[in-house]
């Protein structure tokens, strides 16, 4: 700009040159953050960028949360610290019958464990961005009649098919016994798990089966 006699010293600016509110929302690149959300923040938020380089607030996390990050592309979230979720547990709350020789999904009706409300239905699905390696543990409590009883067989199903299995054959001098299985598996998002069980027993009679449940978490740092 044109001066009247000797030119000013050059100096560099500091806060108190600019004056409050001079630097309007026009002239910011984006206003996915306003300057008056930027002044009126609220404590805990951070700062991070979308897709297009701009900036967008993270609300405020619960209390004990962490800071997760979601990988490049992705904005982090507030998460809860460890605990091995999602984590499940179901149960039954009386018996069920099997048909001989039938593979039977079981009938959950009471749920003990549900960290992030996906039991439902008698089977497990994995939430959204809940993807990894999951431990399932399930047993089924057999009820036989003693000397029909030839075999018994439960399987871990996931998205409608057998998965794993465990069994216990020749059991005519038992009453009742219990059948369980463990396994781990690679999971993604909507994807189910469910639990069946079979029996042999020669016959039309069927078997019940109580003391059974179906539960899983999801396993931290793989």
């Amino acid at each position: 700009m044109p001066y009247i006699g000797v030119s000013p010293p050059s100096a560099p600016l500091t806060s108190s040159d600019i004056a409050d509110s001079i630097i309007t929302e026009a002239k910011m690149a984006d206003d996915a953050i306003s300057l008056t959300e930027l002044k009126a923040g609220t404590d805990g938020e951070v700062i991070s960028w979308d897709a297009s380089g701009n900036p967008v607030a993270i609300g405020a996390g619960t209390s004990g949360h962490f800071l997760k990050s979601q990988g490049a592309g992705s904005q982090p979230v507030f998460a809860a610290a460890g605990g091995n979720s999602p984590f499940f547990m179901a149960t039954e709350t009386s018996d069920q019958s099997l048909a001989d020789y039938t593979a039977t999904k079981a009938n959950f009706t009471s749920e003990v464990l549900d960290s992030n409300s996906a039991f439902a239905s008698s089977r497990f699905t994995v939430p959204a961005g809940q993807g990894g390696k999951y431990i399932i543990h399930a047993q089924c409590w057999f009820i036989g009649t003693g000397t029909n009883l030839k075999g018994a067989y439960i399987y871990i199903y996931k998205n409608g098919a057998a998965f794993a299995e465990s069994q216990m054959d020749n059991v005519s001098q038992y009453y009742t016994f219990p059948v369980s299985v463990s396994d781990m598996l690679d999971l993604s998002a909507t994807d189910y798990i469910e639990l069946y069980g079979m029996h042999e027993e020669g016959g039309d009679q069927d078997t019940n089966y109580s003391h059974v449940f179906l539960s899983g978490y999801k396993i931290i740092g793989v």
